[in-house]
């Protein structure tokens, strides 16, 4: 014994004397029951029975715990695995969901604890940085953080582009082992870019305003937003895969928090619609005496900072209110919170109210006269019951509570959502409902309703919409968003195989939420896809590589490069492009969007009608495919149509009523004049023609 004994001595192995696990355990020597090579189990010394940290990390089985109080020195429990065999350690360190496999700097391969499996808690889980709350295994886990793989600023710069490196968190994992632990490897986050080309170079983010956004919250102008969250016993037990659903709400808020633009202007600071950005605040409502604040966030705030301290306050004091929650003194209190906030040159942003409930209350219907108050203001209520998994369905009474609560239109202001979907779903469309009441969330973007200078992400798999915008580009991408992820499991990683052939994405499934691999399984698993994304010129950070790009152009309102779309000098080159077209009626002529070509079908094509005259037509014999384009024969009277350029006109008297059309049979092909059977169409040649030649 070289810990315990000074000098150290040869003493007597008491603990294996021990033939069951209670004497085992009680044996106030510290002994072990251990199962892990003998499933029978035997009773043997802790090897781990010292008291410091640094005696600690020099014993190789051993691990300091700082996920305990006080700290201690324990075994690592997936070390006995290292005694036996490299291909039976492999192979029974893999079969086990809290350990894994740890290449080592001398090439050699170990087996040790998953640092993040320690968390039985969700709390504890997300205060770790290097950890994240699974729910979509069953049953729900605390799981290893994709980015904390890398455990040093060069390896996560290097690792994975969607990756970046916070100086400002401490690496829980390099403490425990006594090395230098500030600094972690965290998800990329839009909202922490603030030059256009480094957020431009990632697909999930876009420049707006002067800021880096989600692209979800791109054309997010000015919202203040207040959250009002369910305190009642409701939420103290499983809900959707969270073992406290209220910590798991308080979880969502603080992701949203951390990746919404903000007016960066802490509370009491004097804020208008000038100030692009959220200003947010937090509340917790279900007793009869009113609304609860945190004492950290007593009025709404555009500080990333003080809203964090406030989520967390409202973590640590979980009202859990008792009975039949109320809701309508909250509702009075907000009103006034509201009223004080519009009297100091606040009254012009817009103003947004998001009740999330887990069940009914009592009065709810009693709340007419302050809600009556807020639709006076411009102020929209939205009600959200919140469901235990998407196949359940709202309680009578939490549904007739937010149906209670919303504005008009109902329809659209009261929402069953669970609480891993309410933040994509409802709080990253509220700048939307705050602009237009009668918006729609994910409504189909089509040639009507684009946004021509949007995110690239709201027009996916449409490449003609997508090349009308100049700063996206049609062109290959990730499918998932870390280059190791597999699209056929949800974007999550391959099991290590070890001691076996590695899997590939294609044998992989999930199986309840975890990742099951076999050799003979053979499920598609794309890692690239052509579609809308952010344009390559987007990424040219000077002004002088934007210009000496012949495919860029600098935009020198935003400050940043874009794609040149439809600037053409030359017609043919113009026309040869189908998002442009030859503009004929302006002198001198130039080249410009063409108005059609975003319509990708038949029906939306042809019924594009400016006042009597059609604006589009479908082009069924186009070089590529049939495609929509504009109607160069759009004039309503014979003789404009019969001088239109080109003579590509015609006034049909044979309409009803006549009309100015295309003139048919207009086709540079043999083939496709000879196959135009409805219009009689037949190829003429001019001298010298083909059978002279």
């Amino acid at each position: 014994d070289n810990e315990t004994e000074n000098p150290a001595k040869c003493v007597v192995r008491a603990c294996t004397l021990h033939e069951n696990e209670d004497d085992c355990l009680s044996d106030p020597t510290s002994c072990l029951w251990d199962t892990s090579v003998n499933p029978n189990g035997n009773c043997r010394e802790n090897k781990c029975n010292v008291d410091t940290v640094a005696k600690c990390n020099a014993l190789r089985p051993c691990v300091w715990d700082i996920k305990v109080t006080p700290e201690v020195c324990r075994e690592d429990q997936c070390t006995p695995f290292n005694n036996l065999t490299t291909y039976n350690m492999m192979q029974q360190c893999n079969s086990k969901d809290t350990c894994h496999l740890k290449d080592m700097p001398d090439n050699s391969t170990e087996c040790e604890e998953r640092w993040c499996s320690g968390y039985a808690d969700e709390v504890d889980c997300w205060a770790d940085r290097l950890c994240e709350w699974d729910t979509t295994i069953a049953p729900a886990a605390c799981v290893d953080s994709y980015c904390g793989q890398y455990g040093a600023s060069d390896d996560c710069f290097a690792g994975d582009r969607e990756c970046e490196w916070d100086p400002t968190h401490i690496n829980q994992y390099h403490r425990a082992n006594a090395v230098p632990y500030q600094g972690l490897c965290l998800d990329k986050r839009c909202s922490f870019d603030t030059v256009a080309c480094r957020c431009m170079d990632h697909n999930d983010c876009f420049w707006n305003m002067g800021q880096c956004r989600n692209w979800p919250l791109y054309n997010m102008t000015n919202v203040d937003l207040h959250i009002v969250v369910d305190g009642s016993v409701a939420l103290n037990s499983y809900f959707s895969g969270h073992p406290i659903g209220f910590i798991g709400l308080m979880e969502k808020l603080r992701t949203f928090v951390e990746n919404i633009p903000l007016t960066n202007q802490v509370m009491g600071v004097s804020s208008t619609s000038a100030s692009v950005g959220f200003r947010v605040m937090i509340y917790q409502y279900g007793s009869r005496n009113g609304v609860l604040t945190s004492p950290l966030l007593t009025a709404l705030s555009g500080d990333r900072q003080e809203l964090i301290d406030g989520i967390n306050w409202h973590t640590s004091n979980f009202q859990k209110y008792s009975g039949t929650p109320a809701i309508c003194q909250s509702i009075k209190d907000i009103t006034a919170a509201i009223d004080t906030d519009m009297q100091t040159n606040h009254n012009d942003r817009n103003k947004i109210i998001v009740v999330l409930a887990a069940q009914g209350t009592s009065d709810a219907k009693y709340c007419s006269t302050p809600l009556q108050t807020l639709d006076d203001m411009n102020v929209q209520v939205f009600g959200v019951g919140l469901m235990n998994t998407e196949e359940s369905s709202l309680d009578v009474g939490t549904n007739t509570t937010i149906i209670n609560l919303g504005s008009e239109p109902i329809e659209l202001h009261a929402w069953a959502k669970t609480l891993d979907t309410f933040v994509s779903d409802i709080l990253h469309y509220t700048d939307d409902w705050a602009i237009d009441s009668t918006f729609i969330p994910n409504q189909i973007v089509t040639m009507v309703n684009m946004d021509p200078f949007g995110s690239c992400q709201t027009y996916p798999d449409n490449q003609l919409m997508c090349l009308r915008n100049p700063f996206c580009e049609w062109k290959s991408g990730q499918v998932c968003r870390h280059a190791e992820g597999c699209a056929s499991i949800d974007c999550k990683m391959v099991v290590d195989a070890r001691p076996y052939a590695s899997f590939t994405c294609e044998n992989c499934q999930l199986l309840n939420g975890r990742v099951d691999c076999q050799y003979n399984f053979n499920f598609p698993s794309a890692t690239y896809k052509t579609d809308c994304l952010n344009s390559r010129c987007t990424t040219l950070c000077s002004q002088a590589d934007c210009i000496s790009d012949g495919a860029c152009l600098w935009n020198a309102t935003k400050s940043m490069c874009q794609r040149q779309v439809c600037l053409f000098t030359d017609q043919g080159d113009c026309i040869s492009d189908f998002t442009c077209a030859w503009e004929i009626d302006q002198n001198p002529n130039k080249c410009r969007l063409n108005k059609c070509t975003g319509f990708d079908n038949y029906n939306d094509c042809v019924e594009a009608i400016n006042v009597t005259q059609t604006i589009c037509f479908w082009d069924a014999g186009a070089t590529d495919l049939p495609k929509c384009t504009e109607n160069p024969c759009a004039v309503e009277n014979f003789d404009d149509c019969e001088n239109r350029p080109n003579e590509l006109c015609k006034w049909d008297f044979d309409m009803n009523p006549p009309q100015c059309r295309k003139k048919y049979c207009q086709y540079d092909a043999e083939v496709d004049c000879s196959d135009d059977q409805d219009h009689n169409c037949c190829l003429l040649y001019t001298s010298p023609s083909p059978r002279d030649s």
